[in-house]
């Protein structure tokens, strides 16, 4: 369900001018969507913009909802463990050394 939530909605926003933010509504990334290239474990962004062409890239997320035009990218912990309480404690221990911009989060696809 997830893959034809992300490609339905991601094709809706080809050609458009659209802006990647994370959950504290901080702009990650924007311009055209112009071409658009959905992998196994990963979505490439290719962005025009007046200075040039971008490529952004973002992991595959565990679940992806659609509202108000808004595609919300869910990375939380609580989603991929499906709210069982040993492998969320097991992801406590396990934190990461360094921390990346997806862990744990919500990222919001949305038109400009």
């Amino acid at each position: 369900m997830t893959k034809e939530i992300i490609e339905s909605r991601l094709l809706h926003f080809l050609q458009r001018k659209i802006g990647i933010y994370n959950q504290n509504n901080k702009l990650l990334k924007s311009g055209k969507l112009t071409l658009l290239n959905i992998r196994e474990y990963t979505i490439q962004f290719i962005f025009t913009k007046p200075t040039g062409i971008f490529n952004y890239e973002i992991p595959y997320p565990f679940n992806a909802i659609n509202e108000n035009n808004t595609l919300t990218l869910d990375y939380k912990l609580n989603t991929l463990s499906k709210n069982n309480d040993i492998i969320n404690y097991k992801f406590i221990i396990h934190t990461p050394n360094k921390k990346n911009k997806f862990y744990d989060t919500l990222i919001f696809i949305k038109e400009i």
